[in-house]
């Protein structure tokens, strides 16, 4: 009920301020890019790299509202809700007599049309009109998510960072928050990190399928200098002078440990070797097992160093 209510508050808000914002923008130009990825598998990596065009402001996370939000449009659009005419429910000689306790005046595609509206207001701050603007997400991963993304905004981009299943696992037990992560079984652990991993990479792989134009699944271990321009500007339509190329040089420089040095733990030389070893073992009983070979095969062209044996067809 809190989650509604503020919802509703937003929205109202959003009205009341009188932005009058286009969802959709022009099909050669996109408006919103968004970096959705996996925790600690480097979105604000990608993030800082396009923060470094003149005409790109890609924001932080925000606890996954806009997955939120979905269930709430989608709670709403399957509710006995009714639209009706607004003039006539104003005027009420017509619902004087008889109970219509769901009438609104609107309906579930215009709650959602609204739900794009919010988002541009709180997230457009520049005056700049070519601006594209985005935020980048580690918790709207479901594939039901990012339908409703492309739903309210039909030509955004989307980037899709991967990087490899050992160091994300590494760097979340590393992490400050890894104690929390990691305060039951670490093999259990492990293993529920691997499958989610899995999972992930099948929703990255079916949305290319179904949006290849519009979204780009970037390898971070090939990132390099050139490759970074190619991979992200041609991506968004952006020419790549816009660029300021000393800040662009900077965070590829960084990109290893460039928020684990601020959020780091430290961690015995053991317990590395450990969870390192322990990682390659549920690697090895986890991701043979999963029920499709397209994911298994991604993920070994991408590191063919990992200890799985694909099935044969």
């Amino acid at each position: 009920m809190m989650a509604l209510f503020v919802t509703l508050l937003l929205l109202s808000l959003n009205l009341v301020w009188g932005h009058k914002i286009v969802v959709t923008s022009k099909v050669d130009y996109p408006s919103q890019v968004f970096v959705f990825g996996f925790h600690r598998g480097c979105t604000t990596f990608v993030q800082r790299l396009l923060n470094c065009h003149r005409d790109v402001t890609v924001w932080g996370e925000n606890v996954g509202i806009f997955g939120q939000l979905r269930l709430l449009q989608e709670k709403y659009a399957q509710s006995p809700a009714r639209k009706v005419d607004i003039e006539k429910y104003q005027d009420f000689s017509e619902f004087h007599d008889h109970f219509v306790a769901w009438a609104n005046p609107f309906d579930g595609d215009e709650f959602a049309v609204q739900i794009g509206h919010l988002f541009e207001s709180l997230y457009v701050t520049s005056p700049n009109p070519k601006g594209v603007w985005g935020f980048k997400e580690i918790r709207d991963l479901k594939l039901e998510d990012i339908n409703f993304l492309f739903k309210i905004f039909p030509n955004c981009r989307l980037v899709l960072p991967v990087r490899h299943p050992r160091d994300i696992i590494l760097s979340i037990y590393f992490s400050q928050w890894g104690i929390d992560e990691f305060s039951g079984s670490v093999k259990t652990t492990v293993r529920r990190l691997l499958k989610e991993y899995l999972a992930g990479i099948e929703t990255f792989l079916e949305v290319s399928d179904q949006r290849n134009h519009l979204v780009k699944i970037i390898n971070i271990e090939s990132i390099n200098y050139r490759t970074s321009y190619s991979g992200l500007f041609d991506l968004l339509a952006l020419p790549k002078s816009g660029v300021n190329r000393k800040l662009f040089q900077n965070v590829v420089k960084t990109r290893a440990g460039s928020s684990y040095n601020e959020f780091a733990r430290k961690v015995k030389k053991s317990e590395s070797k450990m969870i390192h070893a322990l990682t390659d073992e549920m690697i090895k009983s986890v991701l043979p097992k999963a029920p499709r070979n397209r994911a298994l095969c991604a993920i070994h062209s991408w590191y063919p160093d990992l200890p799985v044996k694909l099935k044969k067809r």
